[in-house]
This record gives structure tokens, sequence and C-alpha cells, in this order.
């Protein structure tokens, strides 16, 4: 007998393909089989008639780590048809812990990947992966080990290169990773402690990545001035190691940096005609999110938050701070110098959620200081806890960088604070709504591919991203006339219209348009 049979609707099957008639049957967790029942009982049968049926999407590139382990966990990503997440991007993920600098690891991770919601009773990956099983997630995630994470448990916040017994360590955690059933190795190379790293530690621990089958994902040093630099620097750690890359949140940032978007995308496909699997993950927004103490300089953050707060309590500091902001000094990604202080919002701050919603040229009227000012008593006040929204891009580049075929989707998103960036519940809505109906950026058949079949197999995920017998029945029935992202800076926190239904394994993650809270999710492992 079959579960659920879906009759009526266009059938995307996440290759491209154009869409065709048929039912989608369903027994169990997966696909039974595609077409007429010819007479075969079902428990339910559902009529989506005048809609689309596609693959359910896979964001590649998220920070759901902590929430995902929340008591009630986060809706925001089954809400817009995603029912695979890949967790540990950017270089930040919630293992391994080593004892002594536990404590450094959670004050940094807290703020990016919500890890505030979580226990922190682990210290492998083994362990954490373990424990994100038992909290029996809704939807399903895979895991990359990320370089920070690895770089604190070896050595803390120290601004050096690693010495030959902490790189050794560095490589067993990589290993341990892998060997627990990580996807591969993310970094983040604008963030401490990963920015302190040369290439040659990157590509070290890359390779202990190749005999497992992993790949090497990279939010890049410098996404402004030094754009294609940083992408080279990339595609060399992945040519050194012989993996597959991916670049993270491919953007051009700031104003002096617009334009760049076609030579990003020449790049990646230069690199590709060398033979190197190199792709990238875009999300379809003008502005990014991060941590507001990225603003600082980098060696602002030595020795970890709580170095970084002696800092900022010091005049002295202070003026080296805001000298080298204002200058530009040194090879580093300067988001204050790529954008204004009224297009820098407050997304979320624990310590003082009064001030989510407001920009940083606000907080400084209110305080009646100048902005650096402003900035650095408020992280302080904050103990760096923050997350801001920035807008950096242009319109232009981001339907640039879309149009290419080597570009996937991913929402890069947090949902924390009253105010997260609008992409945690809009993203993949806002494609298929503004890019492919409105703007005919994208075709549906090949928008539908950059959110399915391309990301499972650059993650090597199986069985999943593709409607086909056997497949797991990972599915969002969505209307291509009316589907649309409805969440605004303003009012980030709403689900998307158009899109009544998505199924996680075979069970309904979203029914009628309601989330239903079904925790039935799995964790991937690359085994």
């Amino acid at each position: 007998m079959l579960d659920l049979v879906i009759r009526g609707g266009k059938i995307l099957d996440g290759t491209g393909a154009p869409a065709r008639d048929g039912d989608v049957c369903i027994r169990g967790e997966r696909v039974a089989y595609i077409g007429e029942r010819h007479g075969e009982a079902a428990a339910r049968i559902l009529d989506v008639d005048g809609l689309t049926i596609a693959p359910g999407f896979i964001d590649v590139h998220s920070h759901y780590d902590g929430l995902l382990l929340a008591p009630t966990p986060d809706a925001s990503a089954v809400g817009q048809g995603v029912t695979t997440v890949i967790i540990g991007n950017c270089g930040f993920t919630l293992a391994p812990i080593n004892p002594p600098h536990r404590d450094l690891l959670i004050t940094q991770a807290s703020a990016i990947v919500g890890g505030n919601e979580v226990s922190w009773a682990w210290q492998s990956f083994a362990d954490y992966l373990n424990t994100l099983e038992a909290a029996q997630p809704p939807i399903n995630v895979g895991a990359l080990v990320g370089h920070n994470a690895v770089r604190v448990a070896a050595m803390g916040f120290e601004m050096r290169q690693a010495r030959s017994g902490e790189l050794d360590a560095m490589r067993a955690y990589v290993r341990e990773a892998m060997q627990a059933g990580a996807l591969g190795l993310s970094t983040g190379l604008v963030y401490p402690p990963g920015t302190f790293a040369a290439t040659d530690e990157i590509v070290a621990l890359a390779r202990e990545v190749k005999p497992f089958g992993g790949i090497y994902t990279s939010h890049i040093r410098n996404e402004a001035n030094r754009l294609i630099e940083a992408i080279d620097e990339a595609i060399h750690i992945g040519e050194e190691a012989q993996l597959p890359v991916q670049i993270s949140h491919c953007k051009a940032a700031g104003s002096t940096n617009w334009g760049k978007g076609a030579a990003l995308v020449q790049t990646i496909r230069d690199a590709r005609a060398r033979g190197l699997d190199v792709s990238g993950d875009q999300y379809p927004y003008t502005a990014g999110s991060t941590m507001l103490s990225t603003l600082l300089p980098p060696w602002a953050h030595e020795g970890g938050v709580p170095e970084t707060l002696k800092r900022l309590r010091s005049e002295e500091m202070r003026t080296r701070m805001r000298h080298d902001m204002e200058h530009d000094m040194g090879d580093w990604w300067n988001p204050a110098k790529n954008t204004t202080w009224d297009k820098i919002l407050i997304a979320s701050s624990p310590l003082m959620p009064d001030s989510e919603g407001k920009t940083l040229a606000q907080l400084a009227r209110e305080r009646e200081r100048d902005p650096y000012t402003t900035l650095f008593e408020y992280l302080e006040r904050t103990n760096c806890q923050v997350l801001m929204v920035i807008f950096l891009m242009s319109e232009d580049d981001v339907r640039i960088i879309m149009r290419d075929e080597q570009i996937m989707v991913g929402t890069d998103a947090l949902a924390t604070g009253s105010r997260p960036h609008p992409r945690a519940y809009g993203t993949y809505p806002r494609i298929l709504g503004k890019y492919v109906r409105a703007e005919h950026v994208l075709d549906l058949p090949e928008a539908i591919r950059k959110m399915t079949t391309m990301p499972a197999k650059k993650f090597g995920v199986k069985d999943r991203g593709v409607i086909r017998e056997g497949a797991y029945a990972d599915l969002v029935i969505f209307d291509p006339k009316s589907v649309s992202d409805v969440a605004t800076y303003d009012d980030p926190i709403r689900f998307p219209n158009g899109m009544p239904y998505v199924i996680v394994n075979g069970a309904f993650g979203v029914e009628d348009g309601r989330v239903t809270g079904a925790r039935v999710g799995r964790v991937l492992r690359r085994l």
C-alpha cells in the first residue's frame, strides 16, 4: 500500500529537464514510482492541480549548527522549501572542542551559529554529530568541519603561523571529523583565527580530506578590493590538495568593486577549463550578514573575545583601530571602507535587544557619539555578541553571478534576533518569484537544478535533490504563478507565499501552508 500519492501537478525532477505530468507515489521515506497508480491503494491522495512538484531544496550554505539543537528547532528553513541543510560553513563549527580552549570557541561561535542554544557537552566531531542525530532535527543535515574550530582547538586565537606540532594536531582533528562523516573542510578567512593562517596551512588540512572524497569550501579571504586574488587562493588550495572547491556566497562587496561579478564568474570558468571542479553559491540579496565585530582590524581579535574586549576598553587601542579602519591599513577585508554607517543594521543583539533594527548611524545619533566611538562602546557592552546586516552589493552583479551555470543557491542564514536577514525566510521563493517569474534571469527548470541536483552532486548527498524511483521523498510543492518572498529587512520573520507543502523523508514539514514541527530529518554522513 502506498502512503501518499501526489497527483495533478507538474513534475520538475531537478535535473534541468522540462516539467512533465505524472503522479508521485510515496511509500515510507522514498518515492516508490512516478506515474499511474494502476489501482494500487493509497493511505492519502493529495491533489495539487496547477502546482509544481520539485525536489526539496538543498541549502549548501547555512549557519543552523546550534539552532538545530534547540528545544524547538528553527522552522525558517523548512518553511521556504529547504529539506536538507549543509552546516559548518565559513570555518565555524561547534566541534572539535579542546577543553583548555573551550571557552574561546564558545564566545566566538555563539554569535555566528546560534551557540547560545546548545549544551556544548561534546568534544569530538563524532560526538557532535551523534548529539545532533539524537536531537531529531526537522530537516536533513550534512556538516562540514570548520577550520576556525580546528585552529582554536589546536592553538587558541594566536596571531601567528602554526608550529609543527600544532599543525599535526589540526590535521588529526580534520581526519577525525572526516572519519565521523563530515562532508569536507570549510574556511572563513576573513574571521579570526582563520584569517591568521597562511595558505600552506589550509593546503595541509585540505589534503586530509582527499582520502575521504570530501570537498573544500571557503568564505574567501577578501570579497572586496582583492576579490579575484582571494578566489585564486581558494582555487590554488583545491589544486594542491586535489579537492573540489566551493566558493561561498559569491559577491563583489563595496561600491568600488561593483562590476567585478563578471570577473568572478570568469575566474571560476577558467579554473574549470583547467580541470578543477570549482563552483559557488549565492544568496539573492544586495546585503550580507555577519558578526558586527568583523568591522574591527584582524589584530584586534588576537586572543579571542576576552582580549578584544580589553582592547575596546583602551583609548589607545581604540585610536589604533579607528586609524586602521579609516585608512584601510593592512591586507584585510575592511567592511567599514566598503559601505556607510547608515547601511549597517543591527540584526541580533541578545544583551541589548532594544537596538535590533537600528543602524549604527542611528545608534550614534542617539548616543551623541561619532560612529567609531559608538561601534567600540557598543561591542564592549554586548561582549561582541552581535550580528549585523550590511548592504554591500549591486543588483547587476547579483544577476550576473546568478546566471552562471556553476552557481548554486545558499541562504547563508542564521535566524536569530528580531531582525535577521530576510534570506532566512525568503531566499528560495525570492528566486522563484523575482528572478524566474518576474525578471526571467533564470528559467524555472534551471533554477530548480541549482537548488537540488547540483548541490546534491557537489556535496555528495545521495538519493536526494532529485525526483526518481528509489530516491528519498524530499519534496516541495509550490504555485509557480504566486510563489514569492514576503520577508523584508524591516519585517524579516515571514514565511513565503505560494508554497503550501514541504515533505521531508515522506512526512509533511509544511502542510496547507503551516509548519508542522515534525522532527523527521536525518544526519547525512559521507561514508
